[in-house]
Formats: structure tokens, sequence, C-alpha cells
């Protein structure tokens, strides 16, 4: 298996494999802080944007696997982390199979995982691991003098799965692993997942009605359009899939638009403005669920959607 399949490498004959870019999200604009996903990294493992690259490659290593053993380094990876007035994300080098496998069995995630997958969920942990070692005092001070309340957010209580959701889990984990599928299989995860919220088969889960992956119809209606895809990696960032879903929206007179590839979700409700993101109500990992993922979930119930 090609781990990250969806990512294109450079390879390299001094390490004899490809190297990639684990990218985070930073969004720094002149003369403000690093914000977002890279905030969060920095926060945590006590860095600023003067360090270099090879700095916070050595701290994500630590975390995981102490101070034994230490990362490859790809390059001289001696810039800094912020190394322009503008950067909208800092990348850190590694080795697609050397590294990157051993990343993902450090996190409990299997080798189907997409790239994006992997850095999320990097982000994640490290904070959480962080946080329960005590090696962040007087959090939510620090957050907000640091003036990232709204992008930083403190571990909430452990997500207890509702046990209708666990067969899906198990679905989806057999899917990851055969990497020869077909995209109606997502189709069929994604139809299991809208039984499993109140909708019935055929006669208000239907596949295929022209150019619509899936539609839901409630009293007669097409309420919800959902275009799905194979991509492990989907995000709201595919502007195709995007732009797809609204047009076969906009021919049946859907209110609601959905993308997913059966574990990711966006949801975008129409009538809540004038674009793909004002109409942008929310996103969730089924994988991956929090319970502030709930209430978004709990929307697309039959009985919400009524």
């Amino acid at each position: 298996m090609i781990i990250f399949s969806e990512t294109k490498g450079r390879p390299s004959k001094k390490h004899g494999d490809d190297v990639i870019q684990l990218r985070f999200k930073c969004n720094k604009r002149e003369n403000e802080p690093p914000n977002g996903e890279l905030a969060k990294l920095l926060f945590v493992l006590g860095l600023s944007e003067n360090n270099f690259l090879w700095d916070l490659k050595k701290k994500i290593w630590e975390i995981f696997f102490g101070i034994e053993i230490e990362p490859i380094q790809i390059s001289k990876e001696r810039y800094p982390i912020i190394a322009r007035n503008i950067n909208n994300a800092a990348d850190i080098s590694i080795l697609r199979n050397k590294e990157g496998r051993l990343l993902l069995s450090a996190l409990g995630m299997p080798e189907s995982s997409s790239k994006r997958s992997l850095e999320y969920t990097l982000v994640e942990r490290v904070i959480n691991i962080t946080s329960d070692n005590g090696k962040v005092r007087n959090r939510k001070k620090k957050i907000e003098k640091l003036g990232l309340s709204e992008n930083f957010k403190t571990p909430k209580k452990p997500f207890i799965t509702p046990d209708w959701l666990r067969p899906l889990f198990k679905q989806l984990q057999d899917l990851k692993a055969d990497y020869d599928h077909q995209e109606r299989a997502h189709e069929s995860l994604v139809e299991s997942f809208f039984v499993r919220l109140g909708y019935e088969k055929m006669k208000e889960i239907k596949h295929r009605q022209g150019r619509i992956d899936i539609s839901i119809h409630i009293d007669g209606t097409t309420n919800i359009v959902i275009e799905v895809k194979r991509d492990w990696g989907l995000t709201i960032n595919n502007n195709k899939a995007v732009s797809q879903a609204y047009n076969y929206a906009l021919e049946c007179g859907a209110r609601y638009v959905i993308v997913t590839n059966g574990d990711y979700y966006a949801l975008f409700d129409r009538q809540k403005g004038m674009s793909y993101r004002s109409n942008f109500i929310g996103e969730f990992w089924l994988t991956k669920l929090e319970n502030q993922n709930l209430k978004l979930l709990n929307k697309l119930r039959k009985v919400e959607m009524e």
C-alpha cells in the first residue's frame, strides 16, 4: 500500500523515499502573530515563530517517541517557522514511508489515512498529550492573553460514541483497509448513516436521481442533496465537489447540501447567505466526533429536518 496516495511526493535518492510536506495552517498577516493550527502547536510546545522548522519537527518527535529517537533531518531545515511577512502555512518535511508510517502507527491511525487526516490528528493529539502531562499551566489565561480564544480550544470531556454509530465505525474501518474499493461503497456507507438518522431506504433515501449521488426526500420534496467522493482527504476546500453539489441542489430546489466521503461530512444551508462560505453550517468526521459535533449531527436527523 502506498500511504498518502493522494499526495505527490518529491523522490529523494539520498533517503530512498519520497519527501512530502506536513502542512500546518497559519493564516498569518503582516505584523500579526500566527494563528490557527500552527499557533496551537507553537503554544503547547513552548516554541515561537522565530524557532526553526527543525525545532518544531524535533519537538513533535519527542512527544511521541521520546528524546532517544530523533527525526530524520531531510534538509538543513534552518529556516524560521515564519519566514515571510505573509505565510499561510508552515511545512515540515517528512519521508513518506520511513516517517509517515511511524507517525501513523504512533497515532493508532490506519495506513490508508490521508495526509490531511494525519496533520489534523497530530495537532489534536499533541495538544491533549501536553495538557495531560501538566505542561500547560493557567491555560485559559494564557490563551486569552495570546488572543487565541476563538481558535484554540481546551480539551473537552471524552466523547462517548453513541451505540447507534458503532456499527458504522466497523464499516468505515473495513472500507479504508480496502485500497481498491469503488465510490459506490462510500455511497452505501452514507446510506447506512442516514438510515440510522431515521430515514427509509428507497422511499426517502434515493440513489442516482439524475446526476445526484444521493438525495433525501421528505414528503415528496428533495430536502438534501449529497455529493459523495472516494477521497479520504476530502474537505470543504474541494471546490469542484462543492460546486457540483450546489449545481444539483439548484436543479431540484434542495435547501441543504452535503459533501462527504462517508467519514467526513460538510453541511451547507442555502438559505443562510449568498455564498458557499456563508451557507456553511459545519463539518465533522464520524471517526473523530466530539461533543460539540452532536448538535450538527442531530440536525441531520429526520425529526429535525421535518
